[in-house]
Parts: structure tokens; sequence; C-alpha cells
């Protein structure tokens, strides 16, 4: 009974999100007034995490990785609240605070559903299915944009919401597909949605996942490398060629970076962060910019949390990254081993190249290295 509640909680979540929004710019449902994920995390929150604790307290054990998290997360919620009731301005307070309880709510809510060996996911499978559906067949010049097509545009999400959405709902079918033929399929549907959603993080992302998960799952590892540059060659070739013309997109702005607003403004905006952080790096400089104008990449961390903050976040993500690394060389790994592997060096690049600390698929990620592990600590 509860597997299916995690299950329909996780479904409603991830693909929900994409197909709310979709039924929404349709006019199949009416909007409500809060966002949808939110509102989903809240609704996940209050149903697992007493679950969850109650648990942990009858168990008396924790995983190592649970704890490491919660406590960045309880000392991240300090730093917040502390500096909050010092402004007269609580929106970035709030903000952190907001992002910590989806962080504690996707964490959980992943874990209970990656932990689940059974194979009881058809509704995720099917949610999955017709997220992709929708954004394949309501794109418009390549693009999947609903603010294009939605009435009220203030109610449709960023793009991104959209791509973290899709993208941890496929983390989720290629998890618990063990044949590789359905799994490249996966891939497939799954790299063409991301680009036509235009988020090239994540576009990106599940490139390097996808590379990573395949690569550690051939026994022969000179088969994917042959293969990958086979596949590469043959896009390079069509491309040049103008045998295949790609729409105009945030994604194929990458070609040209020196060009790209996008990009020349986070650099600028990563500089600034860095000079502050410089002038006190061990308390960092929590909150000092313009709204939206926080570091985008992993510096992020250093700047709200100070340089102890930084190193325990670190410690946090590299240690599962470098216990799955060992496990892969001692062949003591599993399918689902590969896959919080390669979900957790992903969301490490991501955060390298240009994530605030506080994205989700952090807690994604941390979450399924954790389920994947079955020690905890008493």
């Amino acid at each position: 009974m509860l597997i299916r509640i995690y299950n329909i909680l996780f479904a409603l979540t991830f693909p929900g999100t994409i197909l709310y929004y979709v039924a929404i710019s349709q006019h199949v449902l009416p909007p409500i007034n809060a966002g949808f994920f939110g509102l989903m995390c809240t609704v996940s929150l209050l149903a697992i995490l007493p679950i969850y604790t109650i648990d942990t307290i009858k168990t008396r054990r924790i995983q190592s990785i649970d704890l490491a998290f919660l406590l960045f997360l309880i000392a991240f919620a300090l730093i917040a609240i502390w500096h909050g009731f010092q402004t007269a301005d609580k929106s970035l307070m709030n903000w952190h605070l907001i992002s910590i309880a989806q962080s504690i709510a996707v964490f959980i809510l992943c874990k209970k559903v990656f932990s689940n060996r059974e194979n009881e996911s058809w509704i995720i499978t099917l949610g999955w299915a017709m997220a992709s559906a929708s954004i394949i067949l309501l794109s418009q010049d390549g693009r999947f944009a609903l603010r294009d097509i939605s009435d009220d545009v203030g109610i449709i999400p960023s793009y991104q919401t959209f791509a973290f959405c899709y993208m941890v709902a496929t983390v989720f079918i290629a998890a618990k597909t063990n044949s590789r033929l359905l799994r490249n399929l996966v891939h497939i549907t799954a790299l063409t949605c991301l680009f036509i959603n235009s988020a090239r993080s994540e576009f990106a992302g599940y490139i390097f996942f996808v590379a990573t998960l395949e690569f550690l799952s051939f026994k022969n590892k000179s088969t994917p490398i042959i293969l990958a540059f086979t596949a590469l060659s043959l896009i390079l070739i069509a491309i040049t060629t103008e045998t295949v013309k790609l729409p105009e997109s945030r994604i194929t702005a990458l070609a040209d970076l020196k060009n790209d607003n996008s990009s020349n403004e986070r650099d600028r905006m990563s500089k600034e962060g860095i000079d502050k952080i410089l002038a006190n790096p061990i308390l960092g400089a929590y909150g000092e910019y313009e709204e939206g104008g926080y570091i985008h990449n992993i510096m992020s961390v250093w700047q709200e949390t100070g340089l102890l903050g930084a190193l325990f976040f670190i410690f946090l993500i590299t240690t599962p990254a470098l216990r799955g690394i060992a496990d892969v060389l001692s062949v003591k790994s599993d399918h689902l081993s590969m896959v919080a592997l390669s979900l957790i060096l992903t969301a490490i690049l991501l955060l390298i190249a240009g994530k605030y600390f506080t994205y989700l698929l952090v807690p994604t990620a941390l979450a399924l290295c954790s389920a994947s592990r079955r020690k905890a600590l008493p």
C-alpha cells in the first residue's frame, strides 16, 4: 500500500507537473493559486516525512548519506533564519527555507521510490510516456513553450522546472529498465524532449548521465567508446552538411557562448560573487547580491554558508561518488548502483558548470545513492 502511495506521489510530482501545466494550457483543468510542483512537494513532505521519521526511530538506524544531508540542511536553515531576522526583507530567507523544504521532500520521496525493488511502477511509466508525448506534440518550431500558448503566462513555470521534472522521471525509467535496447529508446526519447524543452543544463547533463551509465554497464568498455564515437561522428556530419537542420534554441546557442547573453551575465555574477567571498572567506557573503544575482555554480555554497559549509557540502556530494567508483572498480555494483553513480557525477558536473547549490538534482542523486546502499548507521 505504501509503495503505491509513494509511486503516485512521485508520478504526480514529476511527470505530473508537466501534465498539469499542459492541461492548463489546453483549458482542460483550471489553474490553482499555488505552483503545482511546490504544492506536490508540500503534500509529499507532509505524507512521507512522518513515515520516514517513525521508521528511523523504530529501527534506530539511518543511512550516513541521509544524516549528512539533513545536518547540512539544518545548518543552512539556521544560517538563513539568522540573517533573515536581521533584515526587514524576508524574501531571501523565505526562498532558502522553501528550497530546504523541497530538498527534503525530493530526497525522501526519491529514496522511497528508488528503494522499491518490486516492479510496481506502471503509473510512473505512464506519466513519463504522456509527458514525453505532450512535449513532442505541443512543440512549435522545435520548441516546447507552454507560455506561448497559454492565456495567462504568469501561471506557467519556467522551462527549467519542466526539464528537471522530466529528467528525474526519466532517470527512474532508466533505473527500472534492465534491457539495454529499451533503455536506449528511453534515452533517445529523453534527449529529444530535453532538446525541445531548450534547457541546456539538463540536456547536457543527461548526455553525460547516459554516457556514464552505458559505459559502466558494458563489460567490454571499448564497445561504448566505439559506439559513442561513431554516433558523434554521424551527428556532426549530419549537422555540418545541413542534412539535419536544428531549430534555433538556447541549446544551439552553446556553439557561440561569446555572444550568448545568459552565459555572459552568469560569468559577471560569478566574478562579483567570488570577489565578495574573498573579502570574507571564512564566513562567506550570505545574500550579498541583487535579486537573482547569485553565483550560478558550486561556489554559491561558499558564499551562502561560509568555508565550513562549503567543505561539508563538497564532502557530502563527493563521498558517495568515490564509494560508487570504488564499487565499480571492485565489481560490486549492480544496475541501480551504476545509475546512482552516474547521477551523482552528473549533479557534480552541473554544479561546477552552472547550477546553484540548492539545485534539486542534488537531493535526487543523494537519495538514489542512499537507496542503492544497504548499510545504515545505528
